[in-house]
């Protein structure tokens, strides 16, 4: 027995699913988006930033995902099935939650947590 794979093509994608960046009429409720929230230079500074960051498999009911993250201000322990205090929000990242607390009409001291995948 063969089995031939056919590529998903960018036609056969549109005909299957909203483009969420696209036409935003077509989007979920409550779902806003923006182009240039942040400038290009900023995103170079946090992507060199991130790099940086000690990422780990994210574990989940004693298994590893196939995954890596970085976790500030609170982190949920599946073990225990409760939140934990986790590591401060570093500086470099304080910049863009104010712009997403902005974005999103909040104050910043709102968004207490920071998952990077």
């Amino acid at each position: 027995m063969s089995v031939i794979a056919r590529p998903i093509t960018s036609r056969r994608l549109r005909l299957s699913q909203p483009d969420p960046f696209g036409d935003t009429a077509a989007a979920p409720e409550g779902f806003i988006y923006r182009d240039d929230v942040i400038s290009a230079d900023e995103e170079a500074a946090l992507i060199q930033e991130i790099q940086r960051l000690p990422f780990k498999p994210f574990e989940f009911q004693g298994y590893l995902g196939k995954r890596q993250i970085v976790s500030f201000g609170w982190k949920y322990d599946f073990d225990r099935k409760t939140l934990r205090s986790n590591s401060p929000l570093p500086d470099f990242l304080m910049s863009l939650r104010a712009t997403a607390a902005a974005f999103a009409s909040l104050a910043p001291e709102d968004l207490q947590q920071i998952l990077i995948n």
